[in-house]
């Protein structure tokens, strides 16, 4: 499994029968630190996912299934730091605000 390292890769796709719904998983396995770079590949994996999304390659994907709704869902290892708390409130901002649904929360393994 991918993780956000692997910024050009979607981590995890699932899709909720009931809900006609496509749950777009980011998997964070690091501490979350103060390194910028962090931060930036975990933008680049959300830009890389919306675009995944808008320029239409997710229809095209799953053609054959009925999608109402994208839900993008970032799992992490590690409580959040403040920073990371920024960040992922940045993301929830802008996700919301272009009708997509987020959720984000400790993975346990």
């Amino acid at each position: 499994m991918s993780t956000v390292k692997d910024v050009e890769k979607i981590d995890l796709i699932t899709y909720n029968e009931s809900l006609k719904q496509v749950v777009l998983v980011i998997i964070e396995s690091r501490k979350w630190c103060n390194d910028e770079s962090m931060y930036e590949e975990l933008n680049e994996k959300f830009n890389n996912y919306l675009s995944f999304v808008e320029d239409g390659q997710l229809s095209e994907v799953y053609k054959n299934i009925e999608i109402e709704s994208v839900k993008f869902e970032l799992l992490y290892s590690f409580e959040l730091n403040d920073h990371a708390k920024t960040i992922v409130y940045k993301i929830n901002e802008y996700l919301l605000a272009n009708n997509y649904l987020f959720e984000h929360r400790i993975h346990e393994t």
